[in-house]
């Protein structure tokens, strides 16, 4: 997933509905992390999956505000404070006990990507070895890279910046998730890259503080269930086409 690093000041909308009560408010924090979370725009931000936040919270009837940070000031105030959540994060078992968990959002896999017509065949995860990498600084599938398998390399500011230096030929692969390595050859203006090789599944969700309420997670996780098929349509079909 495709992550913008600016110094920016927090963007705060507030969003309610009728019928909502006051003291079950949320507060949800995100980072810039296109195609999910765009940059904003005419004073509010954009992208699928702010688009599914909006339904899932309105759906859920549950209040929220929405905070535009850092990822670290992000990660920072969800960790420090009740009843915030953090939208997009891969859902790792590292991370498992850290949070409380509103899930399966958006479904994809880790995978190694090649430049079109590369010619690289990669049949087992050894096979890396031999050839340059690049991923995104600081992403759950650069850390699982380095601390799993050892390897380390190229360390891009977001997925587009990574997909350049794949296609000028500073790294030979490209590990990145499934729609943001599609999204990143589609935004530089390349043709779609080959997938080498599949990783990992994986899942981006939204993880709250641990002391956030049941009640709340639990209202999240029914409304996130019963918006299946928006889920699909909005989020998956979209990135894709």
């Amino acid at each position: 997933m495709l992550v913008v690093r600016i110094a920016m000041a927090s963007i705060v909308f507030l969003f309610s509905g009728a019928g909502m009560a006051q003291e079950a408010m949320i507060s949800i924090h995100a980072e810039i992390n296109e195609p999910y979370v765009e940059k904003v725009e005419d004073g509010e931000p954009r992208g699928v999956g702010i688009e599914y936040v909006r339904a899932l919270f309105s759906e859920a009837g549950i209040p929220y505000t929405l905070n535009v940070l850092p990822w670290r000031r992000a990660v920072k105030a969800v960790r420090e404070s009740d009843s915030n959540c953090l939208i997009f994060a891969n859902r790792t078992p590292d991370r498992e006990s850290d949070y409380r968990w509103v899930s399966p959002i958006i479904l994809g896999q880790w995978v190694f990507w090649g430049k079109p017509n590369s010619g690289i065949v990669i049949n087992d995860l050894r096979d890396l070895e031999l050839y340059r990498l690049v991923s995104k600084i600081d992403s759950a599938s650069t850390k699982a890279m380095e601390n799993e398998l050892g390897f380390s390399g190229i360390a891009a500011m977001t997925d587009s910046q990574a997909a350049k230096l794949l296609v000028y030929g500073r790294a030979d692969i490209m590990l990145s998730g499934l729609f943001d390595g599609a999204v990143a050859a589609k935004e530089i203006g390349s043709e779609p890259f080959d997938i080498l090789y599949r990783w990992k599944e994986t899942s981006l969700d939204m993880a709250c503080n641990k002391n956030t309420p049941t009640s709340l997670i639990n209202q999240l996780n029914l409304a996130n269930l019963r918006l299946g098929g928006l889920r699909t349509s909005l989020i998956m079909d979209r990135l894709l086409n």
